[in-house]
């Protein structure tokens, strides 16, 4: 072969090895897309990943997302309830019992209406000394109540006796005298005296309550007209009815 054709020869090797190569560069081209497939993968893994919350809920997360308490204390991890939603004593506490009335009707053991719980206010209001006031236990009847004041003019004592005894049981008693009926705050009553008195100077006056009766019965200090004494012993009871039983 000549020098001339060798060159041709040469010529035609080196043209088909470029159309080679630019076919091999073409077949390295159509990988791009599996690269680029690639990140387009990762762009919507990372759209995945981006989809989810940012921060995790709470741990009792409700479906509100708020912390759910359930109506608990929610534990500090010291295993004690938080104090501000622990009831304090206060609020199961039962509540405190009434007080009793200072004007209200007191009554002994007994059972009986106790004449001596009257208030100084009450018994100075029915025209006695409050400070002469004396306690004279099972004066007629180991189990009646009995209580003493000097007036407030210092005209008269008047005793007041709670009893068990009726209006009837005391008309029968052969110790008193000229029995009337009257009435003492709408309630029925018994205006007497006793069989000793010659002057005039006693008079009581019984009232009905519901356990039997209270006496008021006075005697003056001094020579007294007729019916003074249960004027007084009338006035007495007057003021102070409205406290009885």
């Amino acid at each position: 072969m000549t020098r001339i054709n060798r060159h041709i020869v040469t010529g035609a090797l080196l043209a088909c090895s470029a159309l080679i190569l630019a076919g091999c560069g073409g077949s390295s081209g159509e990988a791009r897309p599996v690269e680029g497939g690639a990140a387009a993968s990762t762009t919507v893994a990372a759209a995945g990943t981006t989809a989810r919350p940012a921060t995790a809920p709470a741990e009792n997360a409700g479906p509100d997302g708020e912390a759910e308490t359930g109506g608990q204390a929610i534990d500090s991890g010291n295993g004690a309830p938080d104090s501000a939603n622990v009831p304090t004593e206060d609020a199961t506490a039962p509540a405190p019992a009434p007080t009793e009335d200072a004007t209200a009707p007191t009554e002994d053991s007994t059972g009986l209406w106790d004449p001596c719980g009257l208030s100084d206010a009450d018994v100075s209001a029915a025209g006695l000394d409050a400070s002469t006031k004396r306690e004279i236990p099972g004066a007629w009847r180991p189990n009646w109540l009995t209580c003493r004041w000097e007036s407030s003019s210092g005209a008269f004592d008047l005793t007041m006796e709670s009893t068990d005894r009726s209006l009837d049981a005391i008309r029968q008693d052969p110790e008193f005298k000229h029995f009337a009926q009257v009435f003492v705050g709408g309630r029925d009553a018994l205006k007497y005296i006793s069989i000793q008195d010659v002057d005039n100077k006693t008079c009581a006056v019984s009232v009905v309550v519901p356990d039997g009766s209270v006496m008021f019965s006075v005697r003056m200090h001094n020579k007294a007209t007729v019916g003074e004494a249960c004027g007084h012993a009338r006035l007495v009871a007057d003021g102070v009815v409205g406290h009885l039983p």
